[in-house]
Parts: structure tokens; sequence; C-alpha cells
């Protein structure tokens, strides 16, 4: 749950109407040692997520810490990992968006979501704590413009996919992690399909058990008709503290560029200080 303006609540695209929402929620049930299923709001298994969301997330927008409504099944061995998951919406209301960690990056109540979505993952152990794999995802997406005076018009008439090719490995107290993602949707109502790609680096160092310092980095390059930006990037460095019970962030955002509600990208200078501190129980 989250509560309040801070936390990426959005009163206009979540299915409360008000400053809060349900970030996750899932009842799992263990198959075995090695295997899951999950049903309800859950991480999506697409690629790697940042230190912290935001601003880690960057230019991943949309494709980062996605949380969505669904089923999900996993199960780990000893050098391969699976995901497959089915999600139904990426919000619990009929017309609402997941306007926290996705950031508004998919549409909105006024214009479409994404629904009846399939994603799977595969992730292969290369060497001692390194592994390589890939994500896929691909899905419809539901026409939201004249929801309130023709409901019969929200029909699904656009389509999304996406792959992601990724890497994570740690070097003793060094973590490194890069991956890369191309991207296509077909919205209702464009007449130019969506096609860009991105890239993404992030850099770790464990000073202490409780410090950690990282760098995301990402870079964003459109292919779409019409959009005649730049290819843009992003710098987030920052540094986590382990206090107990949550952690603390001291992070730094600069970037040339962003990612819109119609998962493109747009060109526009950027820079902010962020501090933050979270609780868990």
């Amino acid at each position: 749950m989250r509560f309040g303006p801070g936390s990426f609540t959005d009163p206009g695209n979540n299915s409360t109407g008000d400053t809060f929402g349900l970030h996750k929620a899932w009842v799992g049930y263990s198959i075995s040692d090695t295997r899951d299923l999950k049903l309800g709001k859950s991480q999506v298994p697409f690629g790697w997520k940042t230190v912290n969301f935001w601003p880690g997330d960057l230019l991943l927008g949309g494709y980062g810490d996605q949380m969505d409504v669904g089923v999900k099944y996993s199960e780990t061995g000893k050098n391969t990992r699976y995901q497959l998951a089915y999600y139904h919406a990426d919000d619990w209301g009929e017309t609402s968006t997941d306007t926290m960690d996705d950031n508004g990056h998919w549409g909105s109540s006024e214009s479409y979501r994404k629904v009846h979505t399939v994603v799977g993952n595969i992730d292969y152990r290369v060497a001692a704590d390194q592994w390589m794999g890939v994500s896929l995802q691909a899905g419809e997406l539901q026409d939201l413009r004249f929801i309130d005076t023709v409901p019969a018009e929200a029909e699904i008439s656009g389509d999304h996919s996406a792959w992601n090719l990724h890497y994570e490995g740690r070097f003793d107290e060094f973590l490194l992690k890069a991956q890369w993602l191309d991207i296509r949707r077909d919205i209702p109502g464009e007449t130019s399909e969506i096609k860009n790609q991105r890239a993404a680096i992030e850099l770790g160092f464990d000073a202490t058990e409780r410090w950690f310092t990282y760098l995301d980095a990402s870079w964003a390059d459109t292919d779409t008709a019409g959009n005649d930006s730049d290819a843009v990037t992003a710098f987030a460095p920052g540094a986590r503290y382990h206090y107990g019970p949550g952690w603390i962030y001291l992070e730094y955002l600069t970037s040339n560029g962003d990612i819109g509600p119609d998962g493109d990208i747009y060109e526009a200078d950027f820079s902010a200080i962020y501090a933050s501190i979270d609780y868990y129980f």
C-alpha cells in the first residue's frame, strides 16, 4: 500500500481515485522448494530491476519496475531460472493504469491501457555469480478514449510487444548489470507504430554491510515515424544506507530526455537531487 501525493499515486488514473493505492498485493502457493505461483498484483518478470525504482528506472520507463495484475509461475534450478506470467491488466480498475512504479508510461484513463499480456523470462548461469537471460512480452491495448460516452467503443484495438536481453554479475564487492530492449506499440487512435530501442547499465559497490553506492545509466533512441527526437541519455548516481527496517537513499538524476505515456522518447533537460527513506514491517 502507498499513501500520499509523494508516493507516485495519481487520483486521475488509478483505481482508488485518491492519493493511495495497492503497489503489490498477491497470494502465493509453493508447489515445491523451487516452484511457486503468485496470483494478484506482482512484479513483471522482464529484465532486471534497478536499486531504487526512481530515479533508477530512468529511460527504462514502463519496462523497469512493473507491477501488473495476473498470475505468475516461477521456477529456480541450479543453473536456470524461469518465469511465465499472464497479466489481465496493469491495475485493478476497469480503466485505471498503474501510475505508481510504471509512472504513467502506459497511457491513461482517457487514452489507452495495457491488457492481456503474456510475459516469459529465462536466465542461465554462465559462471559463478553471473547470469544471462532473455525476456519477452506481448499483449493488447484497450482504447479508453470514448468509454464515458460510448462504453462499447472501449474496445481492444491495439497491441504491444518487447524483448529484453540482460546480464547480471557480481565480482566480490562489485556489481555489474546490463540490458538491451526493443519496444513496439500499436496504440489505438495513433497512425504511427511506436518503435524504439533502449539500453541500461548499473554499476554497484558494497562499501560495507550497510552502505551501497551505485550508478544507473540508460540510453534510448526512437524509430517512430514522425518523431524527430535525437537519442537521449540519463544518469543517476546514488548511495543507499540500510538502517534496519528499511533503507535511506540519496541520489542525483540528470537527463536530456524521457519516456512519454505512449512509450516513446522525447527530448527534455532535467536535473534533480532526491532523498528518500522507506520502512518495512
